[in-house]
């Protein structure tokens, strides 16, 4: 019946702004296909779309409208009114049964105050059989988007939790990012996930918890206690398909990081239901999910936060390599005596960490470097070495602008097997950090992105990263901008280059490169000189910029005449 459901499906866009009939009355009108036509394409995942522009004006203040004779005047627009509006569009371009999704572009409070009144169970004059029409519709939300708001606020947070009531359950995508949400926003939120409790038992949707599987709220202030507030109702609730979940910019600190780690671990013991109806649905461990794209960015998370996030990701490893030890202090709670046997249980792991801007330290590092290869080792015990090559691991690390220094590069060089990107930039690892990563790069084979910027890394350090290239033939992608090679390195790089068939893309730019240095690295990709001296070349770099170096005019002219467009030489620093 579902996939029936989602076979019939078309896409909609639409937008709704007041406007004037040249009476000097304001009108809500609607342009698209509002009145409910349905020649639309689809979408690629086939939901219905329903887009809201009202942000552009005061919904229950002055809205600017042109009057014949008057010019611009301004006129009151009724809340009840955007409300009416907005259940008339929905209503009209959403069928009862048919999954849709909700974009409300420049939202305000207002407009999301609007949108309570439209669902809300007085509705806007609705008679019972409308109200139930809207209810129905609201039951078949699955994605709800009010990114980069103009200030949403706590109370326009609060208006929108009621007004999700009937939505939660099915709601697969929430991004409130940028909406200047605190605490109590959160708190207001995580009531709402809440909700599902109270959902008969009768929905089988409801058998494995919260359906939610993204959750944006970048760019807000939620803090600790909004962290708190928001995690503990993912865990209590269950939240066994969330994938994607988004803190950036929030001040969550070490507390909130805590808290959200619980959500992982709590994703890896409790799994996904099994359709039985019990007062214990939500402590069946039938299958495992868990996060796939964690971003805490520019958070404070420190030592304390990483070594807890760390502590979740080896807590479930343990779990996956179906050790017969306790995996938390005092044996979880949550922890069935079967479970560990359970041939049913799928790998559990993060792909995407991201925690730059945190002020981490070698110690968080260390913790999260420990967390790594317990995941790598427990994968490989549970399903052997061929098949943990493609098992979920983190994939991608971001610890750019953090100050782990030269032993948290040491730590990290130790957990590069399975790591597929990572950014190190200005972590202040200088030449002792950088020789431990190069050193691990000669051995490894899954690493295909590197950034190292930014980290005072001179000649010296630079020798041994050219070393690597002569023997690492999987990496793709090296970012050595802002740091201090000058010449000396550049040429050590050069000369390694050419034995190296698996490099795309080298990033140099601003390093105090000169003319010798830059003329040796277009040597070493230049297929002229391979002709006339007789040395091999490299024909598999595609881009190596120079940008914000010292190369003079006539060298930067010589490489373009010599190697195109492979080498950026623009921009450069002059003094």
């Amino acid at each position: 019946m579902e996939e029936q459901v989602f076979g019939k499906m078309s896409a909609l866009s639409l937008s709704l702004d007041i406007s004037n009939d040249g009476t000097g009355r304001s009108k809500l009108r609607g342009s698209g296909p509002a009145s409910g036509t349905r020649g639309n394409k689809k979408r690629g995942d086939g939901t219905v779309h329903v887009k809201l522009d009202l942000g552009a004006m005061n919904l229950v203040g002055d809205v600017g409208a042109h009057v014949p004779g008057r010019g611009r005047v301004n006129t009151q627009v009724p809340r009840e009114h955007v409300a009416h509006g907005i259940w008339k569009t929905i209503h009209g371009s959403v069928d009862s049964v048919e999954p849709w999704s909700l974009e409300i572009r420049r939202a305000t409070p207002e407009t999301v105050h609007g949108l309570e009144t439209a669902v809300g169970p007085s509705g806007p004059s609705l008679n019972f059989t409308d109200f139930q029409a809207l209810a129905g519709r609201m039951k078949h939300l699955v994605s709800l988007s009010l990114r980069s708001g103009r200030g949403v606020g706590d109370e326009g947070a609060k208006a929108l939790a009621r007004a999700l009531h009937d939505a939660v359950p099915c709601l697969k995508t929430l991004n409130l990012s940028g909406n200047n949400l605190g605490p109590e926003a959160a708190a207001a939120i995580a009531g709402a996930l809440m909700k599902v409790q109270d959902e008969p038992l009768s929905m089988p949707q409801l058998a494995s918890g919260c359906a939610l599987e993204e959750l944006d709220l970048a760019g807000n202030h939620i803090g600790s206690d909004g962290a708190c507030s928001l995690a503990g109702a993912l865990v209590e609730v269950g939240c066994p398909r969330l994938k994607k979940l988004d803190l950036t910019h929030n001040v969550i600190g070490p507390r909130g990081a805590a808290a959200v780690a619980e959500i992982f671990l709590g994703q890896a013991l409790r799994g996904e239901g099994d359709g039985n109806h019990s007062a214990h649905r939500r402590h069946s461990y039938q299958r495992g999910y868990a996060l796939e794209e964690l971003n805490l960015r520019h958070n404070g998370i420190g030592d304390s936060g990483a070594s807890a996030i760390a502590s979740a990701i080896t807590e479930a490893a343990r779990l996956r390599a179906k050790t017969s030890s306790p995996l938390m202090s005092g044996q979880s709670s949550f922890v069935s005596p079967g479970l560990l046997d359970d041939a049913r249980y799928e790998p559990h792991c993060l792909r995407a960490l991201r925690l730059g801007f945190n002020g981490i330290s070698a110690v968080g590092a260390q913790s999260l470097s420990e967390a790594l290869n317990a995941a790598v080792r427990a994968a490989r015990l549970s399903l052997g070495d061929d098949a943990a090559k493609d098992a979920p691991c983190v994939r991608e690390l971001d610890f750019a602008c953090n100050s782990i220094g030269p032993d948290g590069a040491k730590a990290l060089a130790k957990a590069l097997d399975g790591l597929e990107e990572l950014d190190l930039g200005n972590n202040g690892i200088g030449d002792g950090g950088i020789k431990w990563l190069a050193k691990a790069l000669k051995e490894n084979t899954t690493l295909r992105k590197l950034i190292v910027s930014g980290n005072n890394v001179t000649a010296e350090g630079t020798f041994w990263v050219a070393e690597s290239l002569s023997t690492n033939q999987d990496l793709r992608h090296l970012d050595l901008g802002s740091n201090e090679i000058g010449d000396a390195g550049a040429k050590d790089i050069a000369e390694d280059l050419r034995d190296n068939t698996g490099l795309h893309s080298l990033i140099l730019r601003r390093n105090g490169i000169g003319d010798e240095g830059a003329l040796e690295l277009c040597s070493a990709l230049d297929p002229i000189s391979r002709d006339m001296h007789q040395q091999k070349t490299n024909a598999y770099l595609t881009e190596l910029s120079l940008r914000g170096n010292l190369i003079s005019d006539k060298a930067a002219i010589e490489v373009k005449r010599r190697v195109g467009l492979r080498m950026d030489v623009e921009l450069q620093q002059r003094f």
